[in-house]
């Protein structure tokens, strides 16, 4: 005796392709600020709409990544504690990352 298992070619799918979503993060190891800085994620938890808008809010000039390098960490830091519920841009740099890994794997 048999029976047939409904979804399970659907499952099978979702498997391979979060399977290959998790190939592209683990290739991918530089990715550019405003994709783990969405729009959404800005709005949520900072006083502005974009991480460029955030920069600019705070007295930090970003036109380059050695712009965004060169800004003291300690002021950064200040500017990130005073404006957000994060104590620290590393904080909120981890919970964009996280959302973004989140993202990428499809769920």
């Amino acid at each position: 005796m048999s029976f047939k298992m409904k979804g399970f070619d659907e499952f099978s799918g979702n498997i391979n392709e979060l399977q290959q979503n998790a190939k592209e993060l683990e290739s991918n190891r530089s990715v550019p600020l405003e994709e783990v800085f969405t729009e959404a994620f800005m709005k949520t938890y900072t006083p502005s709409g974009s991480i460029e808008r955030f920069f600019k809010d705070g007295g930090f000039e970003v036109e380059s990544d050695a712009d965004f390098e060169d800004i003291p960490r300690e002021a950064l830091d200040r500017y990130v504690a005073e404006s957000t519920s994060f104590h620290s841009f590393q904080e909120m740099t981890d919970k964009a990352v996280g959302e973004y890994i989140i993202r990428k794997l499809g769920f």
